[in-house]
């Protein structure tokens, strides 16, 4: 799916495109990140937050494979 719109994130390094990605869409969040503890970024990789020391935390997304496709598990 991901290859399909970013062609560029196919071969040998793809696995680091949602990395690079999610640090794109954090640098002009940085501030809010630091300034809300409650705040925010939906990445590719995960929600991201900033922790009390400054250190970026991803939180997953826990799913199942079922019938084909991944479907989200409830916690």
């Amino acid at each position: 799916k991901i290859v399909k719109m970013f062609p560029t994130a196919g071969g040998s390094l793809g696995r680091f495109f949602a990395l690079g990605y999610d640090s794109f869409l954090l640098i002009p969040e940085i501030s809010q990140l630091s300034a809300l503890s409650d705040y925010s970024v939906e990445g590719l990789s995960g929600e991201l937050t900033l922790d009390f020391y400054g250190r970026i935390v991803r939180k997953l997304v826990w799913a199942k494979y079922q019938n084909g496709r991944w479907v989200p598990v409830n916690p």
